[in-house]
C-alpha cells in the first residue's frame, strides 16, 4: 500500500509499522466483505406494493436464496363408507308438477258471468248473482206469481254438448226456499229434447207434495227423498244417455248413494229423447202454486268426470 506524497518530496516507503497497520486493515477488510459502501435502496413502489425483486448471481461470501418449496394441496376428506345394510341415498329427483285435484276429464258446462239468458217460455221472476255467507258467489233463480198457466225462471246449457251414447255426470249444491212445499209440482232440473225427438223431458228431478223425486219419461216417480228446505246439500248424478232401458242414472245426495223404487242403486230408463238435448236448472211450476219459490245454486258443472262435478 502506497501513501501520497507531495510532488517535491522524493518517493518514501512505509516504516515497518505503518507496513503492519496498512496489512492488517487489509486482511480485516476481505475478512468483512468489500468496504464499498452498499447501493442505496431501490426507490419505494406505489402504496401497498411489494418491493422491487432483484436477480442475478449472489455476492461473495453470500448463499444462493433456495426456492420456495411446492404448495401443499388441502386435504380431501375421504368419502365414508355406507354402513352395513344401509343403501346409499338416491339422488334427489326432479321437481314434478302435482296432477290438478280436479284429476283428468272435461268440464262440458258450467254457470258464469254472465250469466246465460232466462229461458223464455212462461218467464217469471228472475236469476241473478249473489253473495252467500256460506258458499260465496252464487246463482239464485227466483219465481213469483204471475198469473200465468205456468211460471219458469230457468237457465239452460247449450243443445250441442250432449250426444247420445255419452257418460255424463252432474253436480251442484242447492238450497230451496218454498213458499208452499206442500203444493203441486216444481222442476228443479230437467232434461229437455229438441227437434225430432221419441220423449220432450226424458227425467226431471222436482219437488212437491214436501218430496223430493225423480221422475222418468213417462213422468212414473222413481226415486223419492223427503223435502231439504232452507239449508245447503249437494246433488250429483252419473248419466248414461241411450233410449230405451238401456239409458241410467245413478243419484248421490250429500255424497250418499241412493236408491231407486226397485231397490236398486241405478236407475234404467231412457234417458235420451232423441234429436237434440239439453240441461235445464232453475224452477219451473205449475201456476197454481202460490208464493214465491226460490231455488239457489252452487259449484254447478257438467262434465265426464265425477271428481270435476262433485261439490266441495
Amino acid at each position: 500500500m502506497y501513501f501520497a506524497h507531495s510532488p517535491e518530496e522524493p518517493h518514501m516507503t512505509l516504516s515497518t509499522g505503518s507496513y503492519r497497520i496498512g496489512v492488517l486493515a487489509l486482511i480485516m477488510a476481505d475478512a468483512c466483505g468489500s468496504t464499498t459502501a452498499p447501493a442505496s435502496p431501490p426507490p419505494p413502489g406505489p402504496t401497498g406494493s411489494p418491493p422491487p425483486t432483484t436477480t442475478g448471481a449472489p455476492m461473495p461470501g453470500e448463499s444462493p436464496t433456495p426456492a420456495p418449496p411446492p404448495a401443499t394441496p388441502a386435504p380431501v376428506a375421504p368419502t365414508p363408507a355406507p354402513s352395513p345394510g344401509v343403501a346409499p341415498a338416491p339422488d334427489a329427483a326432479p321437481a314434478v308438477t302435482p296432477p290438478s285435484p280436479t284429476g283428468p276429464g272435461k268440464i262440458l258446462f258450467e254457470f258464469t258471468d254472465p250469466l246465460p239468458p232466462m229461458v223464455m217460455s212462461h218467464p217469471s221472476g228472475d236469476v241473478t248473482w249473489i253473495d252467500d255467507p256460506t258458499e260465496g258467489r252464487v246463482v239464485r233463480f227466483r219465481d213469483v206469481d204471475a198469473g200465468d198457466a205456468k211460471e219458469r225462471s230457468e237457465i239452460d246449457m247449450p243443445k250441442d254438448l250432449l250426444n247420445n251414447g255419452d257418460t255424463v255426470w252432474v253436480g251442484w249444491k242447492a238450497r230451496l226456499e218454498l213458499a208452499h212445499p206442500e203444493q203441486a209440482w216444481r222442476n228443479l232440473f230437467q232434461e229437455k229434447s229438441y227437434g225430432s225427438y221419441q220423449e220432450n223431458v226424458p227425467f226431471c228431478l222436482r219437488a212437491d207434495a214436501n218430496t223430493l223425486r225423480l221422475l222418468d219419461q213417462n213422468a212414473k216417480t222413481i226415486w223419492t227423498h223427503p223435502m231439504i228446505l232452507n239449508s245447503w246439500f249437494s246433488i250429483v248424478m252419473k248419466i248414461v244417455y241411450a233410449t230405451g232401458k238401456a239409458g241410467t242414472i245413478e243419484l248421490w245426495i250429500n255424497g250418499e248413494p241412493q236408491k231407486f223404487t226397485d231397490g236398486t242403486n241405478v236407475g234404467h230408463l231412457g234417458t235420451w229423447g232423441g234429436g237434440q238435448q239439453n240441461m235445464h236448472w232453475g224452477v219451473y211450476r205449475k201456476g197454481i202454486v202460490q208464493g214465491t219459490d226460490i231455488h239457489d245454486v252452487s259449484h254447478l258443472r257438467v262434465a265426464t268426470t265425477q271428481a270435476l262435478v262433485t261439490p266441495p
